[in-house]
């Protein structure tokens, strides 16, 4: 906690433009708290790239709401929100808490390009629990069409983004 306090007793020194046209929104951010928790992030704004120099960094293609939220879960100092039930209700959640199945393929494509790994494996490991709930393995297991059909999508979802563990 104690280092939150040093970082966020400066101003933001990083702006982040999410979108384009309408929907386009810049957030406010620290260098440091992007650095940290992004290897990606880390590389555009300390090693020489334009991002770096001119202190903007922009994801046109991307979600200005997502990019909230993972806000949300990079900062220590803020509880991690998460629509749970993606009914545009929001809810505050313990670390341990923050990340579920049914917000995990939310996460994961943010996760993977931005390289964070740490938050990328709990979301596989969740993804994977599910999984084996769906179809359980063992010799008298019969699943349905539906449970089949989801089996499916996953496995496509976990091979696009290389979780091992929800592939088994």
């Amino acid at each position: 906690m104690t280092s939150t306090k040093k970082i966020q007793s400066h101003e933001p020194d990083v702006t982040v433009i999410v979108g384009s046209g309408d929907d386009k929104r810049e957030f406010l951010c620290y260098s440091a708290q992007l650095a940290h928790a992004s290897p990606v992030l880390d590389a555009m704004l300390n090693s020489g790239m334009m991002e770096g120099e001119t202190k903007r960094i922009c994801f046109p293609d991307k979600d200005p709401e997502e990019w909230a939220v993972i806000l949300e879960c990079i900062d220590p100092a803020r509880g991690f929100l998460f629509d749970l039930r993606n009914d545009g209700t929001w809810y505050e959640a313990e670390d341990d808490e923050a990340i579920n199945f049914w917000n995990a393929r939310y996460f994961v494509p943010w996760f993977h390009e931005l390289q964070m790994d740490a938050y990328l494996s709990r979301c596989d490991k969740i993804m994977a629990l599910h999984a084996s709930s769906v179809c359980p393995i063992t010799p008298q297991a019969s699943i349905s069409v539906e449970q089949k059909m989801e089996l499916l999508e996953l496995l496509s979802f976990s091979t696009m983004f290389d979780l091992q563990k929800t592939q088994w």
